[in-house]
């Protein structure tokens, strides 16, 4: 907005803010705020876009590794097959994004909150087809809150008759066969 003599206003509050949250973004980063070109950058909106950009790619690598730690425990708890269905646990956002879109349905919404275990998410596969999704599922408390396949269509009596065998291992502890010990040679 221009005033009364015609000069463009200054927008103190909006830059005051805008620079606040760009010096917070910089020190996160780890910039060097002994630079006073760090400090007072020559244009401020696209130092700040920057930053912010910046930012998320650090803070999603952030959230990939404390993931791992999670897909390691989710794969112990939920990783299953009985030979002719598998359940797959995705290994980052990137999966989750790739199920919604080959089964047309709104998982990706849900992917920063598996990342952040507020739910979890999990793929249901043929053995036969493992690269083909089939059924997403999410689960929260060892309770299925959710399945769906293509379109957001149930799972089939047979994709159903394996689900419900999986969740009642899930239920009861996950628990795996003992590998046999191989007899050493003498």
């Amino acid at each position: 907005a221009k005033n009364r003599y015609g000069i463009t206003d200054f927008d103190y509050e909006n830059t005051a803010v805008m620079w606040t949250d760009y010096l917070t973004f910089a020190k996160e980063l780890k910039y060097d705020l002994k630079r006073e070109d760090i400090i007072f950058p020559k244009d401020l909106n696209k130092a700040h876009t920057q930053a912010t950009e910046n930012l998320d790619v650090v803070r999603d690598e952030k959230a990939f590794v404390k993931y791992q730690d999670r897909y390691l425990k989710l794969k112990k708890q939920y990783e299953y097959s009985n030979g002719n269905y598998q359940i797959v646990i995705p290994k980052g956002v990137n999966d989750i994004v790739a199920e919604g879109s080959a089964l047309c349905h709104c998982v990706k919404g849900y992917a920063k909150r598996h990342l952040e275990g507020k739910t979890t998410i999990l793929f249901m596969r043929s053995c036969k087809k493992p690269d083909t999704c089939l059924i997403t599922i999410e689960i929260k408390d060892k309770m299925i809150i959710q399945n769906r396949g293509k379109e957001n269509r149930n799972p089939t009596k047979l994709e159903k008759s394996f689900i419900d065998e999986w969740i009642a291992w899930v239920q009861a502890g996950s628990k795996r066969p003992k590998k046999k010990k191989t007899a050493s040679a003498a």
